[in-house]
């Protein structure tokens, strides 16, 4: 994806939740406890996603002037991706290009000219709820003409124009485990 992205000033690289398939060595989701199909060793799956974001970044700078990043928490790594975030915060700490967004939010925001960009992982609000909320928290919201936010959580494609938002339910780019091999529809990345 990155090799075809279209040079452009800033790349915005959101991390929408779930970046790991587990929290733990339990192999379980933190919440709800489902069994998940998850390697046992979360130290190698933990330093291969940090890898896999390092090599990611690194392709943007490429193409682009600066790269911001954000780690939104996913209902698989509630905790672990805060790990995730400080890594990546420490790797870039003297590359001025790079901007990797610690805001604890569950929501990221960031304006761009008229253009209001959204994400969220999807999984504590529906996206009417997403909607009414960015609406009254967005301190932008009126001045943007565009508004687009971004969900994952359900590994399903959705897209609807709620109000003033363009909502869409992005794939997961991860093969499916046991569990969501039955119904995960495809997997996907996506560049705007």
């Amino acid at each position: 994806v990155l090799s075809i992205a279209p040079r452009a000033k800033r790349c915005v690289l959101i991390l929408g939740g779930d970046l790991l398939p587990a929290d733990d060595n339990t192999a379980q989701t933190p919440g709800s406890k489902h069994n998940l199909d998850v390697a046992a060793r979360m130290f190698k799956v933990t330093d291969s996603a940090i890898a896999i974001i390092k090599y990611a970044v690194t392709r943007a700078l490429e193409h682009h002037d600066e790269v911001v990043i954000r780690v939104l928490r996913g209902n698989h790594d509630s905790n672990s991706h805060r790990a995730i975030a400080f890594a990546l915060r420490e790797w870039c700490r003297n590359n001025e290009r790079i901007n990797v967004d610690m805001d604890p939010s569950e929501i990221f925001m960031m304006q761009w000219g008229r253009a209001a960009i959204f994400g969220q992982h999807g999984d504590k609000m529906k996206p009417i709820n997403l909607a009414l909320k960015l609406s009254d928290i967005c301190k932008f919201w009126s001045e943007c003409r565009h508004r687009y936010a971004y969900t994952g959580h359900l590994h399903s494609l959705s897209a609807e124009r709620i109000g003033g938002l363009n909502w869409e339910r992005l794939e997961p780019f991860a093969p499916s485990d046991v569990y969501g091999a039955s119904w995960v529809n495809r997997r996907a990345m996506k560049i705007d």
